[in-house]
Order: C-alpha cells, then structure tokens, then sequence
C-alpha cells in the first residue's frame, strides 16, 4: 500500500503503488517549536515562528507580556517608575522655563538702561561738546592746524584764510552705542558721526609760475570706539579713541588765478588729510587723551583776553573775505 510521511522539512512524503486518499491519512503530528524556529520557509506555507529578532522586538513593546506569556501585572513596578520618572522632566522644563522668562525680563531692563545712558550721552554730546562755545573752538584750532599744514609745502606762499562752518545742530549728533560702562570716569562707546561741517582755505603759491588756489573740505565721516573719562561736575572731560579711528573727508581744489597741475592738486589734498589723521593720533589715540573744559560748567568770570583774540581774529577774517570778493 501505499504510505505518505509528513516531516518538517519535506512536507508529505509519499512512496508505494497504491494512493492513499487524504482522509485516510493520519494526522501530522504537532510540531515543537524549535523545530519550527530552524525550519526554512516554505512556498505556501506560515511562516517559522518567532525568531531571535522577533521575539526581542516583541520583548520591548508594549505588548511583551503578553508575546512571553507572562502577565501584565508583572511590569507594574517598572511602569510607576517610568511615570515617576516623566513627572520630574516636567517639573524640570517648568523650572528651566521660569528661569529663561526671569532672564529675559532682566535683560530687557537691562536694554531699556543702556538705551537710556545712550539718549543722555547723545544729548550731552550735542549740547555740550558741540554747542556753539566749544565749535568755535574747534574752529580756532582747525584753522591753526590748516594753516601749519598747508605752510609747510615749498609750494604755497601764503595762507590768505581759513574760513570753518561748523553748526551745531542737534539731529548731527554722533550716534553712539554703549560697549561699556562703569561709571561716568569709565565708558566706551561705538561712535559713528557724519556731521555737515565744511572749511574753506585760500591759498596762494607758485610752481614755476604764481597760482591762487580755493581749497574746500566737505562729506567728514568718522567712525571708531571712543573711551570717556568725566568728572561728575562735566567740568573736564577726558576724551580718548581705544585706536585709530576710521576717518574720511572730500577735498576739491579749485585753482582761481594761474595754474597747477593736477596730481600737485592731488598732492596739496592730501597732506591735509593726513594732517588731520596726524593729529587724531597725536591728540585722542590712546594713551593720549583730549581734555575738554566745557564753558558751560565752568565757574562765571567776567570778559578775559581770549575773549578778546576771539574778537580780533573775526574782525581779521571778516576783513580777508571782504578783500577776496573786491579782488
């Protein structure tokens, strides 16, 4: 007769004449399941039971306990840590978020205060160090330096005058930001300024023949880390680039009688430009300080002699420009 045999690994196995019909067939016995494990997939067939892979996978989900057969109630030590363990990363964020939201108001006191210092300073600036007293100071001292300067090439003869225009005018203020501060005797500050100031020098000279030449200095930028060392009274100010400081100027030369050539044109703007760079260094580029003595903070004192200079050297600029517009 014929006989089929049922394995794991072939399946049915039949051998003999004779065909046994399937109901006749005894039943396959259970397989164990490690035989199922190792048994290679069959077309047609479920596939082996749970491998090494699997049964990790299925260890680590939610529903391990039940894959391993063991009872929920099992994990319950391990889920109340879990949840224990959740609630104090919340309680954490809570923390870190009250300290974030405390930093960000002190900071934004803290920008409130320095915009508040650089309002004053800007102000105290534009009415105080370029009020109208200390701009004619300036001009006084632009002139001398102009005139210094322009004396010492072999090409000019004479410096008929130096004319400045130097208004002070509150929106030309230099914008400053605030690096750093610890008191008024110790600051420093981010100074950009673009004022509308201008100056005129006419000149006369001679290269192999004899020329009048107007100078004219326009478009001052300046741009550098100003360091500011005040009494508390504003009495002296100490004033003081950390280094040299960024600094631009336009000079047109208009020759007005004779002539020059161009590059000694050129040449003549130049050495004014640097003449103002030179002084900068020599004067407000650490260690070297300008000191300042506003007018206004100081003691009241009746009429002095450089009152009257100032007099005498308007009467004699007024004078040269009167005899320029004859000529």
């Amino acid at each position: 007769a014929r006989r089929c045999r049922w394995s794991p690994a072939a399946g049915w196995d039949c051998t003999g004449p004779e065909v046994v019909p399937p109901h006749a067939m005894p039943p396959p016995s259970t397989p164990s399941p490690s035989s199922l494990a190792s048994a290679p997939p069959m077309p047609g067939r479920m596939p082996p039971a749970f491998g090494p892979a699997i049964a990790s996978a299925c260890s680590e989900s939610s529903i391990g306990s039940q894959c391993s057969g063991s009872s929920p109630v099992s994990n319950g030590g391990r889920n109340e840590t879990s949840v224990r363990a959740v609630l104090e990363r919340a309680d954490e964020v809570d923390a870190l978020r009250d300290r974030v939201a405390m930093l960000e108001s002190r900071l934004h006191e803290a920008d409130k205060t320095r915009k508040m210092w650089e309002a004053c300073m800007t102000s105290m600036v534009g009415a105080i160090l370029l009020g109208p007293e200390m701009n004619d100071m300036y001009k006084h001292e632009c002139s001398a330096l102009l005139t210094q300067a322009l004396m010492s090439l072999e090409q000019i003869d004479r410096v008929r005058y130096v004319d400045c225009s130097f208004p002070s005018v509150p929106s030309e203020a230099p914008r400053l930001s605030l690096d750093l501060w610890h008191s008024l005797s110790a600051s420093e500050w981010q100074l950009r300024w673009s004022p509308s100031w201008s100056m005129q020098i006419a000149v006369e000279g001679s290269h192999y023949v004899g020329f009048r030449m107007l100078l004219r200095i326009h478009s001052v930028t300046m741009a550098g880390t100003l360091r500011v060392n005040s009494t508390t009274d504003l009495r002296t100010i100490r004033l003081s680039f950390v280094e040299q400081p960024q600094m631009q100027m336009s000079v047109e030369c208009t020759v007005a009688w004779g002539s020059l050539p161009l590059p000694l044109q050129n040449y003549i703007g130049d050495t004014v430009v640097e003449e103002f760079r030179a002084w900068f260094n020599r004067q407000m580029v650490q260690p070297n300080e300008l000191v300042l003595n506003p007018p206004a903070f100081q003691p009241k004192s009746t009429l002095t002699d450089a009152d009257v200079q100032k007099a005498m050297r308007a009467a004699t600029l007024a004078r040269e420009l009167s005899d320029l517009n004859v000529s």
